[in-house]
């Protein structure tokens, strides 16, 4: 679908994209006589052919002097972030920001609604090591997801956020934290007991998941 941005007030949105991959409507639920009755659905999530577009993508936001990058590829780990290609993604996100023009040096935070894997939250070396895939970025986490990481070691993804807590860029913070004007986190429960999710000004809400059912 290539890069696409949006204002919402003073503040910049920009969704540079990874890959969409149109799917049969079933997966979600719904028939191609559903998708085709909504005429706000092509080409936002589905296609002319009535079918349902799952992608990867990182979405920054600017908002005054901030950028900040929102759950960027979550919930792929299994695809993204294991094996020997798992390098391969990341150097192509990268390369994708780069082209965006979003260089991962340039990104000031990392908004983590939940832990589902780390995505491209961190970058893998050939060793199998973790470090910060935005070099002078911050990783914000609710105090409770953290909490219930804690909990559970064996989530996917945890390893990778414990490389990142002893590198110390791991931030956690409560409910109604505001990273920049316009911009606020906020726990709400949901995929689990520490999720938030990110509102932007009053045009826009990151619910911090891929739509389990558009």
């Amino acid at each position: 679908m290539g890069v696409r941005r949006f204002e919402v007030g003073e503040v910049r949105l920009t969704r540079v994209p990874y890959f969409d991959v149109p799917l049969d409507p079933e997966v979600t639920g719904l028939s191609a006589a559903q998708i085709q009755a909504l005429t706000w659905a092509v080409p936002t999530w589905a296609t002319a052919e009535a079918k349902v577009l799952i992608g990867q993508a990182v979405w920054v936001v600017e908002a005054h002097d901030q950028v900040i990058v929102i759950d960027p590829c979550g919930a792929a780990d299994s695809f993204l972030r294991t094996g020997p290609q798992a390098i391969v993604h990341q150097q192509a996100v990268a390369d994708a920001l780069r082209s965006a023009g979003y260089g991962v040096d340039r990104v000031d935070t990392v908004i983590l609604s939940h832990l589902d894997g780390i995505g491209m939250t961190a970058a893998v070396d050939a060793d199998g090591a973790w470090s910060p895939f935005f070099p002078k970025a911050r990783v914000a986490i609710s105090e409770a997801e953290l909490d219930r990481v804690r909990a559970h070691p064996e989530l996917e993804g945890a390893s990778a956020l414990w490389a990142l807590l002893d590198a110390g860029v791991v931030e956690p913070v409560g409910s109604g934290w505001a990273p920049a004007p316009g911009v606020v986190m906020e726990v709400t429960g949901g995929h689990s007991s520490g999720h938030a999710l990110v509102r932007i000004g009053d045009g826009a809400v990151f619910l911090g998941h891929l739509a389990l059912s558009p």
